[in-house]
């Protein structure tokens, strides 16, 4: 049935296949990845790497530039098996490769399927710190519109120290206005915890030879963050001569609260 030219019977047969288990099953997955159907082989690729079958990582390495068309209109290429295929192993080269695929293929069905990705590595809580400065400078590296989104959704739920440095130190010397890539480094500042980071932004705010879009993006990092922020910072806001600034003071959780 696997081998249907009717792609809705492959789709059935598929979801039963994936929920029998045994020797008999795994070699048929193997063999699936010879399948005359691009889907069936998307499907095979990632179950054998996600019952670590015997040599389950190099099949997937063997295919890192398998790239063929979408089977159907709302399908990713091949690219899309091959990320969450990847994301079945822990080790760094499979995540940094995930990365590169990112970089690479910036695409909805890609940009979609490598957030996933990684936010299942996260839940399993091994992405690892290289993986997470990869992803700082895929961010840096240009405005990316949805992607910029979707790499500030994977780095947000890291609220990593490492993360929220690497931010700052490029804010430093940035001169990038307002853009999608500014207000994702915006959120994924917020939600960092750290009292240190949030001095550092307190800091920012108070040193008027930090250009305006700096000390905005910090006020209105602060406005939303996750950590304990005082309220005598909300109140330095809202005296500051910027009225974005102001305005970000007036709109803080602290002040909400009250």
């Amino acid at each position: 049935k696997c081998g249907s030219s009717t792609r809705p019977i492959r789709q059935i047969t598929l979801r039963l296949l994936r929920q029998l288990n045994g020797r008999d099953v795994d070699a048929q997955w193997l063999e699936l990845l010879q399948s005359h159907w691009v889907d069936v082989q998307k499907a095979a690729l990632v179950e054998v790497a996600r019952r670590k079958l015997d040599g389950a990582r190099e099949i997937v390495f063997s295919r890192l530039n398998w790239d063929v068309p979408a089977p159907g209109v709302w399908d990713g290429s091949s690219r899309t098996a091959v990320v969450e295929a990847l994301s079945e192993f822990d080790d760094v080269e499979s995540q940094l490769k995930i990365v590169a695929i990112w970089r690479e293929r910036p695409d909805i069905f890609t940009t979609e399927s490598c957030h996933s990705a990684l936010m299942k590595l996260i839940r399993r809580g091994v992405l690892a710190d290289d993986t997470k400065l990869a992803l700082v400078d895929l961010l840096l590296s240009d405005d990316m519109g949805m992607k910029s989104w979707r790499i500030r959704d994977v780095l947000a739920a890291c609220s990593d120290i490492n993360i929220a440095n690497r931010l700052m130190e490029w804010l430093r010397t940035s001169d990038d206005e307002l853009s999608s890539r500014m207000m994702a480094i915006e959120d994924i500042l917020a939600s960092n915890r750290e009292p240190n980071i949030l001095q550092r932004m307190v800091s920012s705010v108070n040193d008027l030879t930090v250009r305006d879009t700096v000390r905005i993006l910090y006020a209105g990092a602060l406005s939303q963050s996750k950590g304990e922020v005082p309220l005598h910072v909300c109140e330095m806001l809202i005296r500051d001569h910027n009225c974005r600034i102001r305005a970000l003071g007036r709109r803080s959780r602290m002040v909400q609260r009250l």
